[in-house]
């Protein structure tokens, strides 16, 4: 289980972005990611509330649904620790031992993705 940034993978893999932004206009890709901070927010919030009430699996869940935002996105860091969360969370406490670190790495992600247009 990730504890610590993996700081050998990218915020924003620039492949990946490219994949998703190249036939789009630019306006559309600023609509996508415009909303990106609310989605981000909100699978935090629902990620913390399912370990308060000790929900294992809707904790992995949520994590599964912040993983496929991230990787769609190119949001590797961000992809990588919601994986890890998903799939390698044995106990709730181990959820609660990686909140902070999904703050802080959906707020460098969210910043990271508006500097990236």
């Amino acid at each position: 289980m990730h504890r610590e940034a993996d700081l050998s993978i990218p915020l924003i893999d620039p492949v990946a972005m490219a994949q998703w932004t190249t036939d789009l206009d630019p306006e559309d890709v600023e609509a996508i990611l415009a909303q990106v901070p609310g989605q981000c927010e909100a699978c935090v919030s629902e990620l913390t509330a399912a370990a308060d009430a000790q929900e294992l699996v809707k904790a992995k869940r949520v994590a599964h649904k912040l993983k496929g935002m991230a990787a769609n996105l190119g949001a590797a860091r961000l992809a990588r620790l919601a994986r890890s969360i998903e799939l390698e969370s044995a106990d709730v406490a181990e959820v609660v031992q990686c909140l902070p670190l999904v703050s802080a790495t959906v707020a460098e992600t969210i910043d990271a993705l508006a500097r990236s247009h």
